[in-house]
């Protein structure tokens, strides 16, 4: 090439000569970062949020099995321990604006949890496809049914996007004792503006690496000076702790030979970290004169070796004689892939927690004896107070019978009194010689008039009696007999009348005439009257006029007494106790709150039948009451 060739002149000036080299190198810089670096960058970002997303799933595989060693040891049943778990784990989040989240599915596959898609909550979702028509739910539950464990890549919409669909990679993993799998994921997005973002970056600063390489190469060495200071501290720091905790704690390799121990776990067998390094971890002083112990522990890291945790309570002996019980767990310490790698033997000391157990167990037994004690105290009382209550409705019904008596009765003296005053005056006039045809016929017409009045109201106080002494002797002797329900209904009514005759409320029957009754009459008028009175006292408390209705409807071999009133009705937290003993809603007001539970007690053993509430408030109450209209005898079938 001659020197006035076109290119030799072009490359003759320095800065020219100097800036080709450096624009070939960055080009060639710029071309290994795009198709060589990029690659690269985005695996090892794929790989990086990989383990990450492995590290987060292990997170909530742990909350799981956290709550699951309680169920195990009886703590939670198994439906509290799983409504624990999926509360706790719905509300993590994390990434790098805390959108990123859990979501749980079992087998079959049926949602169980996901936050940003609360529709799918309960559904089967075996066939739920993305939009490339993948059943991903499905082949998450195939692929780790393999290892316990997979990566599934699929289509999803964007956090809380649910119009913006994109590729997404994710990790799920089985918690086999719930037959659940948790499972965790990344945006593929995110990693490829991540990773250009990187490339950018990597290549604007390119640009003043070849200025700056020895400050950066002396740089790099102070930085590898400082990061050896530091693993150092870190080391220091995690064998400060590891020798610290109160907790026996050593690591062994996979055949249970001790590589580290703590120092808690040292003092306490009086021995050397040299004289227990290297040898099988069952056969160390820990467990001398435990054969039981180091059996266990041998089984427990042949199925650590296996992947499998194990748990149990052993005994081991202290130099100085002291016998003590520990918590053991035997459990693998895995690789990013899920290989067991080592194994961690945790061991606590539970002695005193044993000792104050057993304790409390025997305390509590003791405090079962006393309230046993007191529950048969409390039926006692029970019984009394309901005899108090069926004495006390006897009472009233004594009280309010003979205020209803005394009316006939004292119309009937009246008109006594005064044919006794004719008939004296007649006598006089007669003895006198006055007597005449005109006093005597008048005589005969208020006598007459007196007599029918006596006559009226004596059969009236003698209906009174009937029904008293009938309704009265049924309540107190409860003896079994047939009888007519429309009759005795009737009767009834006449016995509760003084309860309500001054009041505007009414009570009406409707009974078809021949249903007759093989039952307890006495049982059946104590059921009546504590409703009547309940509608009284509780349902018409600010009513002036209330109305109740009973209504006899027959079927069959069995009679349906429909009873109801339209008082104030039952708020659900009173419909919900209306049978319990000692509920009122007049504490303190005379209510001894035995009147319904009777009733139930009645209806259900006594009389051998059902009972029903339907009630609202401010729509009344309605007890509908099924009876056998033959009680069947004592040891029929």
């Amino acid at each position: 090439m001659t020197a006035g060739h076109p290119l030799q002149r072009l490359l003759q000036p320095l800065w020219l000569r100097i800036a080709l080299p450096i624009a070939a190198s960055v080009a060639l810089f710029s071309a290994s970062i795009f198709l060589v670096h990029l690659p690269e960058v985005y695996d090892s970002l794929l790989n990086e949020k990989k383990a990450g997303l492995r590290n987060m799933a292990q997170m909530a595989w742990g909350m799981l099995e956290f709550h699951q060693a309680r169920e195990r040891r009886g703590e939670l049943s198994r439906e509290l321990a799983q409504e624990l778990a999926l509360g706790e784990i719905a509300g993590i989040r994390y990434g790098p604006d805390g959108k990123d989240y859990f979501w749980i599915n079992d087998f079959h596959p049926r949602m169980l949890l996901h936050p940003y898609a609360p529709g799918l909550n309960g559904k089967d979702v075996s066939d739920y496809r993305d939009p490339t028509g993948k059943r991903l739910f499905t082949e998450m539950v195939q692929a780790s049914a393999a290892t316990g464990s997979a990566f599934v890549a699929y289509h999803w919409q964007w956090k809380d996007d649910s119009a913006l669909v994109v590729p997404k990679v994710s990790f799920v993993k089985r918690f086999e004792p719930w037959g659940w799998i948790v499972g965790t994921g990344v945006y593929l997005d995110d990693i490829r503006k991540e990773a250009e973002a990187q490339a950018r970056s990597l290549l604007l600063t390119s640009l003043g690496v070849l200025g700056l390489a020895a400050l950066l190469s002396l740089l790099s060495i102070w930085q590898g000076v400082k990061a050896a200071r530091t693993i150092r501290d870190s080391e220091a720091t995690l064998r400060g702790i590891f020798d610290q905790t109160t907790e026996f704690l050593g690591v062994l390799d996979l055949d249970g030979d001790v590589r580290s121990v703590n120092r808690t776990a040292l003092d306490f067998a009086g021995v050397s970290r040299e004289e227990v390094r290297d040898r099988p971890f069952w056969e160390t002083a820990w467990w001398r004169g435990e054969p039981a112990a180091r059996h266990a522990l041998r089984s427990a890291v042949t199925r650590a070796r296996d992947g499998e945790r194990s748990r149990f309570e052993t005994r081991c002996v202290a130099p100085d004689g002291r016998e003590i019980t520990l918590d053991v767990s035997i459990q693998p310490l895995r690789d990013e892939e899920g290989a067991p790698v080592s194994i961690l033997a945790d061991g606590v000391d539970i002695t005193e927690r044993k000792r104050t157990q057993q304790e409390l167990e025997a305390r509590v037994a003791e405090r079962t004896r006393e309230l046993e004690h007191s529950l048969d105290s409390l039926r006692q009382a029970q019984n009394q107070l309901v005899q108090a209550e069926k004495m006390a409705a006897l009472g009233g019904l004594v009280a309010g019978v003979a205020h209803e008596i005394n009316t006939p009765l004292g119309l009937g003296m009246t008109n006594a009194s005064y044919l006794q005053e004719q008939l004296d005056a007649i006598r006089e006039s007669y003895a006198a010689g006055r007597f005449t045809k005109g006093e005597f016929e008048t005589f005969l017409e208020h006598a007459g008039e007196a007599v029918r009045s006596m006559l009226i109201n004596l059969r009236r106080g003698a209906e009174i009696i009937r029904s008293f002494k009938q309704v009265a002797v049924d309540q107190e002797v409860e003896e079994r007999r047939a009888f007519d329900l429309r009759e005795y209904l009737e009767e009834v009514l006449v016995s509760l009348k003084p309860r309500y005759k001054r009041t505007g409320h009414t009570v009406s029957v409707d009974c078809p005439e021949g249903v007759r009754l093989d039952t307890y009459p006495g049982a059946l008028m104590q059921v009546l009257s504590n409703l009547i009175i309940n509608s009284l006292t509780h349902g018409f408390e600010h009513a002036a006029r209330g109305e109740i209705r009973i209504r006899v409807a027959p079927q069959g071999d069995r009679v349906v007494l429909d009873y109801a009133d339209n008082g104030r009705g039952m708020s659900p937290e009173e419909q919900a106790k209306v049978y319990d003993p000692f509920f009122t809603t007049k504490q303190g007001a005379g209510g001894t709150g035995l009147g319904m539970h009777i009733v139930f007690n009645l209806v259900t053993q006594k009389l051998g039948g059902d009972i029903a509430l339907e009630t609202a408030p401010g729509q009344g109450v309605r007890f509908i009451l099924t009876l056998p209209r033959t009680l069947p005898r004592p040891g029929a079938a």
